[in-house]
Parts: structure tokens; C-alpha cells; sequence
């Protein structure tokens, strides 16, 4: 079958060979060296496009809104598989036996049954988020320690993002120190996928830097906040965070000191009813 091209604006058909017969080769020579001297102008320039469908990490980070998008970036992680949604309560009670394990047979819920017993493979699909999910948020808080201090912003609002990235940085650690022990360490965005494929780092070393994130998170934090705030890490949580840390590590007298100036600050109490601690209108005490 022969192929036929509709002229526009006109009701017959023409055969491209008769529409080719309309142009002259001179008129194709002057087009020809006409693009060639356009191109030839251009330069590498004319290549280099950006992208204009989505946002890459060099054209981010910029002003103060995308420091703190990039801070709610390190929050998160906490409420999805690899935390507070799914992995920690599973990792956390049911291995402690502050939960047991229920259902109506060998294999329904699985994954908890092999916690429950301490049988677990490496297929297990609440450590696998949990590794996941921490490496992601530890990520996040790597490219706000990273980026932010580069950006023209409020000091204070710099310097609480810095803290906020401490604090959860510290937070992701110690839930994967207390999981799986020695661990990578990461603690700059890899400029390569080799750079994120490391070998595990001694458990001692993953403390001190817990330790180190904590101690600068209490120094950048306030100790409360207000309106829209409401709910970041503060400075309290920050030294609540390492009272808990130095009493894991068999430090007593680092823990209770850190624990005496939390309740020193007159910020916190304890529930009358231990109930009210799981009521929501009771969330920011």
C-alpha cells in the first residue's frame, strides 16, 4: 500500500515525491547551513538542558522553606514500616514480651511468631524495614547536616534544623545499634553507590557518635516550642534520649545525671492514671 500524506487547508492527497518536487536543492542548502550555523552557535550550552519535571539534590536546598522541608524529610521515616508503624513495636514488645504473639495458626503472622521465638531469618520482613528505615532516615538527616549550613537563613531556624537532624540521626543509630550491633556507619551522603555498600562498624564506635549527635543536638535545641512547632525534638528529648543511652551502656552515673536535669526542668511529670499516657489529648503531655 502506498502511503499518502493530507495537505492541510486543501481537500486532495499528495504522494511525498510531489511535494518534494516543490522544494529546489537550493532551497534545502540554505536550510541545511542554516542549522549548522545554529548549532554551531549553541554550543555545549544548547545540551546542557535542566530538568524541569523534578528536583534534584544540587538545585535543592536553597532557602530556608527547603531546610525545613528537608527536616520534615528526617521525621518521616517515624511514622512509616521501619519504625513506630510497624518494625519497632514488632522488634521492641514482642521480643521483650511486653506482647505475645496470638492468631489462628503456624502460619499467620509469621514474622512475629520467628521474633516470639528468636528464630529469625534474614528475610524477616520487620528487621528488613527496620534496617531499611533507619538508613533512610539516617540519610535524610546526613544531607540536612550537610546542606543546611550552606543556606542564607534565620540562625536560630538553622541552627534548629541542625539540631533536629542531630537528634534523629541519634535516634535511628540507637535503634539499630540495639537491633543488630556492629552496624555501617554513614554519615555523609555517598557521592557513589560503592560509598554506601561499607563493612559494619563496632558497636563502641556507633555509641560514641550517638553520643557526640546527642550532646550537639541538646546545644541546638530549645527546650519547647509553640503553635506549628509543636512536636519537634527539643531539648529534653534530646537528654532524655541520652539518660536512655548511657543506661544501656551500663553508665549510671552519666544516666542519672542526665535524667536529674530533665526533671529539674520542671517540663515533666508523671500521669496520676498510667493509662493517660496512650490518650490523644494528652499527646504533647
Amino acid at each position: 500500500m502506498r502511503l499518502l500524506r493530507y495537505a492541510r487547508n486543501d481537500r486532495r492527497f499528495y504522494h511525498p515525491t510531489q511535494i518534494m518536487r516543490s522544494f529546489s536543492p537550493t532551497t534545502f542548502s540554505a536550510a541545511a547551513l542554516l542549522g549548522l550555523a545554529l548549532l554551531g552557535g549553541c554550543g555545549e550550552k544548547f545540551l546542557d538542558l535542566k530538568p524541569t519535571d523534578s528536583i534534584t539534590t544540587d538545585s535543592f536546598y536553597k532557602t530556608q522553606s527547603d531546610a525545613l522541608q528537608a527536616v520534615t524529610a528526617c521525621y518521616a521515616q517515624l511514622n512509616r514500616g521501619g519504625q513506630y508503624n510497624y518494625a519497632l513495636w514488632g522488634i521492641g514488645d514482642i521480643m521483650s514480651d511486653n506482647s505475645l504473639t496470638g492468631g489462628g495458626g503456624g502460619g499467620d503472622g509469621a514474622e512475629e511468631i520467628q521474633l516470639d521465638f528468636f528464630n529469625i531469618p534474614s528475610s524477616n520482613p520487620m528487621t528488613t524495614r527496620l534496617w531499611n528505615g533507619c538508613y533512610v532516615g539516617i540519610g535524610a538527616c546526613n544531607l540536612v547536616l550537610q546542606k543546611v549550613p550552606a543556606i542564607s537563613m534565620d540562625a536560630a531556624i538553622q541552627k534548629r534544623c541542625l539540631g533536629e537532624a542531630q537528634f534523629l540521626r541519634a535516634k535511628y543509630y540507637f535503634d539499630l545499634v540495639r537491633a543488630f550491633g556492629d552496624v555501617p556507619k554513614i554519615t555523609v551522603p555517598p557521592a557513589t553507590p560503592a560509598e554506601s555498600r561499607l563493612p559494619r562498624t563496632a558497636a563502641n564506635d556507633i555509641y560514641d557518635l550517638i553520643i557526640s549527635d546527642l550532646k550537639l543536638a541538646i546545644g541546638n535545641l530549645d527546650g519547647s516550642y509553640s503553635g506549628t512547632d509543636v512536636g519537634r525534638a527539643t531539648k529534653w528529648a534530646a537528654t532524655g534520649l541520652l539518660a536512655k543511652v548511657y543506661i544501656t551502656r551500663g553508665n549510671k552515673v552519666d544516666a542519672a545525671q542526665r535524667a536529674r536535669e530533665v526533671i529539674a526542668s520542671g517540663r515533666y511529670s508523671l500521669w496520676a492514671d498510667y493509662g493517660d499516657n496512650f490518650k490523644v489529648a494528652n499527646e504533647y503531655g
